[in-house]
């Protein structure tokens, strides 16, 4: 694209262009533009320089658009409202949405989470598609580099401000083991839990969680808190 001519054109004069072919008159068009009837007159010069022509003719009718000018207004309409459109931006529809959506989520949340999400996405957004991804680390990291659009897991204590976070509930910690299992003897602690292999609970980024100001208890938690992270670009 040969950008070279763009310099030449000041884009207040298409606007003020646009306002004479829907007025038809100066003073009425300087009103809508809050300026002077001369300084609409010196607009309306340099229009006429700029595209070589009258424009616009005097009769017993008012203004009148020259061949030219009416030539104009059949592109000019367009082209204004494109740029309108572009400086306002473009309002999210779910319906029209084409596209994939990436969430990092734990199995377990998934399978009461994904198909009851599923089931709404197909009313209100028939044309997305949903990706999800069970273990990532760095998830974070990964929302602020646009690989990922959300991330669902354990809420930690503090977060950079380019993030939204959403409290989604809680859910109840539970260790199922059988009758004669040692852990149904004794206070359940994080240690002892540690000394059985076979008790896997995979939580991203368990470091930065387990890391955080607020000491972990002895006693694992009744509750965990599930918080949903956002990239700052949704």
């Amino acid at each position: 694209m040969d950008t070279r001519e763009f310099s030449k054109v000041d884009l207040n004069l298409l606007i003020s262009l646009q306002v004479l072919l829907e007025e038809k008159s100066v003073s009425r068009a300087a009103e809508r533009l809050f300026i002077t009837q001369p300084a609409m007159s010196k607009t309306l010069v340099r229009l006429r320089t700029l595209f070589d022509d009258e424009l616009f003719t005097r009769s017993s009718r008012g203004m009148q658009p020259t061949p030219r000018a009416i030539e104009l207004a059949a592109g000019l309409h367009d082209i204004l409202g494109n740029i309108s459109h572009l400086l306002a931006g473009s309002r999210f529809d779910p319906a029209s949405f084409n596209g994939e959506v990436t969430i990092a989520l734990s199995e377990y949340i998934g399978v009461a989470l994904l198909p009851r999400l599923m089931g709404n996405l197909s009313l209100q957004a028939p044309r997305l598609r949903l990706r999800a991804i069970t273990r990532i680390e760095n998830q974070l990291e990964e929302l602020a580099q646009g690989n990922l659009d959300f991330a669902i897991h354990i809420k930690q204590n503090n977060y950079s401000a380019e993030f939204r976070v959403e409290d989604l509930g809680s859910s109840p910690a539970a260790i199922l083991v059988r009758e004669a299992h040692p852990l149904t003897r004794g206070e359940v602690t994080w240690e002892r839990m540690s000394h059985f292999p076979l008790i896997r609970l995979y939580i991203s980024d368990w470091s930065n969680w387990n890391s955080s100001k607020t000491p972990q208890p002895s006693r694992p938690s009744s509750t965990i808190r599930w918080g949903l992270w956002r990239s700052p670009t949704c």
